[in-house]
């Protein structure tokens, strides 16, 4: 089971969990873990790869009908469009035993997912973020959601005190994810969620830059992308409506500006797409200039 899909599983438990529905959750997919062995027809089309994963998705919703969970959808689903076509068997039954084996609740508040490079552990949170953007149903939720955790991001961003606590290995999880608790009371409980598992995806030590990331998956997910602009001074509501129209016509995607006041800067602007940058503040000058002087010297 790749990454992405275990992080997108575990979040599929949790909300199985919370709702009462894991059991029959575990036991639909059994059903059709079942039908993978017993109907070669419907496992030869799976298994592919000449059929799209579009077509895939159409036929087995279409066998499904309305008599499964919507978890149960969701899993099943996922796996056909993330995983490799005659891996897919395989990973329904990995998604049964991990699900099995997981107390969600429990877990969330207390445990964490095994220790991992940093590369897995960036996709199983990428894959978490994946399962709740599908699994919430109203756009205007997924606004709110992902304007709290980049607001959440500049708090952290802003306190090297809070990244520490945040960050700290040492430190038991438990006691993290408690200071987490406090500090996002009035949240959504999806833009809880997600920020606690930053802490525990496995191996996330750069925090404020796993909530951006968490952010930027959220925006892609609703067709768009964030673009952050850091200034010295605030931007008038003209230059901001001005800028986004430029940079969504230069990269053909609606963009979402987010603008981050940085006094540092001194002046200028730090322009942030992606992994493009452009960077026209004074600081940055000064410092091109003080290394020209220390190479001259």
């Amino acid at each position: 089971m790749k990454s992405l899909t275990w992080g997108y599983t575990t979040g599929l438990v949790i909300e199985a969990q919370n709702s009462s529905e894991l059991e029959r959750f575990l036991s639909e997919l059994k059903v059709f873990n079942q039908a993978l062995l017993d109907y070669n027809e419907l496992v030869t089309v799976l298994e592919d790869p000449m059929v799209s994963s579009g077509s895939k998705v159409s036929m087995v919703s279409d066998i499904l009908s309305d008599r499964v969970l919507r978890t149960t959808k969701l899993a099943i689903n996922f796996s056909i469009l993330t995983e490799r076509p005659s891996e897919l068997r395989e990973t329904l039954l990995e998604i049964h035993r991990k699900s099995l084996s997981h107390q969600s609740e429990s877990w969330l508040d207390t445990g964490s997912e095994p220790m991992s490079s940093r590369s897995v552990a960036r996709d199983r949170m990428l894959g978490f973020t994946k399962f709740y953007c599908d699994f919430t149903v109203e756009g205007s939720e997924l606004d709110v959601i992902e304007d709290q955790v980049f607001g959440f991001a500049r708090v952290v961003e802003n306190s090297s005190h809070l990244r520490w606590a945040l960050a700290d290995l040492v430190i038991p999880v438990k006691n993290r994810v408690s200071l987490l608790d406090e500090l996002l009371k009035g949240t959504h409980e999806v833009t809880k969620k997600l920020c606690k598992y930053v802490l525990l995806a496995g191996r996330m030590r750069d925090v404020v830059s796993a909530l951006d990331e968490i952010a930027s998956e959220i925006s892609k997910q609703r067709g768009r992308r964030i673009a952050e602009v850091r200034t010295a001074v605030d931007l008038s509501q003209e230059q901001i409506e001005r800028l986004k129209r430029y940079l969504s016509d230069l990269e053909q995607i609606p963009i979402e500006l987010r603008v981050v006041i940085d006094p540092d800067l001194i002046a200028g602007v730090v322009l942030t797409v992606g992994n493009k940058m452009l960077d026209t503040s004074f600081k940055s000058r000064i410092n091109e200039l003080a290394q020209e002087l220390s190479e001259a010297v």
